[in-house]
């Protein structure tokens, strides 16, 4: 990470408070692959015994970089949103992602389940980036239901990345938060290999009072 270009012009824009959604996925997705890649140059079945990655070897090993990669893209996220909450003048503290332990959980189980770490590598190292974008995602989630419960109209936007699949087209679109809070989980949602773009907009720095309905 440290030698890694994109990741320096990534942190410059935070810095400045330039960063939005689109520029916390780019940062996700070059931390999910340098994890990805610290694995695949360091852990195959050369060095696991009988080529097979045990639960007790998986339990030690996985936690602490997946661990590591949640806090660097949680921060950033973090940062991008409270510099996304003052460009829109709202006087709202940015919520953070919560580690979600069950993602995993899921991944340790799915290195431990073939006879051969080999024969499942490359869908753990999918499985790795996938995580580490699913931070952002979860940042967007808190936020906008934190910023709705707040007065405001938050809007997701799912963005289709070029030769995505039909499953992802279908998503390709803009959503009112207030209509999917409840059953839009699959607006958050990545397939393996996934790049489709999830972003967030505060909306107009407006609240509604509940009691007048009118708009301040």
């Amino acid at each position: 990470m440290e030698n890694n270009g994109k990741i320096r012009k990534l942190r410059a824009l935070l810095e400045k408070g330039e960063a939005t959604y689109e520029e916390a996925d780019q940062f996700a997705l070059e931390v999910g692959q340098a994890l990805a890649k610290a694995f695949r140059d360091n852990v195959s079945g050369d060095v696991l015994p009988d080529g097979k990655m045990f639960y007790n070897i998986a339990s030690r090993v996985i936690p602490p970089p997946l661990r590591a990669t949640y806090e660097e893209v949680a921060e950033f996220a973090l940062a991008m949103q409270r510099g996304m909450n003052e460009r829109a003048k709202l006087g709202i503290l940015p919520q953070r992602a919560a580690y979600n332990a069950d993602r995993e959980k899921a991944l340790i189980e799915r290195t431990c389940r073939p006879a051969k770490y080999d024969d499942v590598k490359d869908s753990v190292e999918a499985y790795m980036v996938n995580f580490s974008q699913a931070v952002v995602t979860d940042t967007l989630h808190a936020n906008a239901q934190f910023q709705y419960e707040a007065g405001l109209s938050p809007v997701i936007h799912r963005t289709a990345n070029g030769g995505c699949c039909e499953w992802c087209r279908s998503l390709a679109g803009d959503y009112p938060y207030k209509d999917y809070q409840d059953r839009g989980n699959d607006i958050y949602r990545r397939h393996r290999d996934c790049r489709c773009r999830v972003t967030y907009d505060p909306g107009e720095g407006r609240v509604q009072n509940v009691h007048t309905k009118l708009w301040e």
